[in-house]
C-alpha cells in the first residue's frame, strides 16, 4: 500500500489518480497519513482509493499473535508484550476474523 501511495504521489498528472486495492487483508506497518496534496488535481479529478471490482479489501493496522498455549479446556494464552512490546494497546481482539465472546474478550 505504501508503495502505491508513493507512486501515485509522484505521478506528474493533472488527471485524477485512483489506487485499486484487491480483496484480502492488507496489513499496514504504520498509519497511512494523508496531506492536502493527496486531495487530487481538483474536485472533478480526485485522488481515490477504491476496491478493485467487487472485491472486499481490508486495511488492517492489527498484529497477529503467535505462540498460543492452552491453559485449560477452552482457555488460551499468548504473551502479547513479548511479541509486540509494552507500548501496544489493544482495542479489540479477533479470533479467525471474528470477535470472541466470553472470557477471551476481557
Amino acid at each position: 500500500m505504501e508503495a502505491a501511495l508513493r507512486k501515485a504521489r509522484a505521478a506528474p498528472t493533472r488527471e485524477g489518480v485512483t489506487i485499486f486495492i484487491h480483496g484480502g487483508v492488507h496489513r499496514l506497518a504504520e498509519p497511512m497519513v494523508f496531506t492536502p496534496e493527496d486531495s487530487g488535481a481538483s474536485a472533478e479529478k480526485p485522488f481515490t482509493i477504491a476496491a478493485f471490482g467487487k472485491e472486499t479489501p481490508v486495511l488492517s493496522g492489527g498484529a497477529r499473535l503467535a505462540g498460543w498455549k492452552q491453559i485449560q479446556p477452552g482457555l488460551w494464552q499468548a504473551d502479547a508484550r513479548a511479541q509486540l512490546g509494552s507500548n501496544w494497546h489493544f482495542r479489540s481482539l479477533f479470533i479467525n476474523g471474528r470477535a470472541p465472546s466470553g472470557p477471551a474478550h476481557r
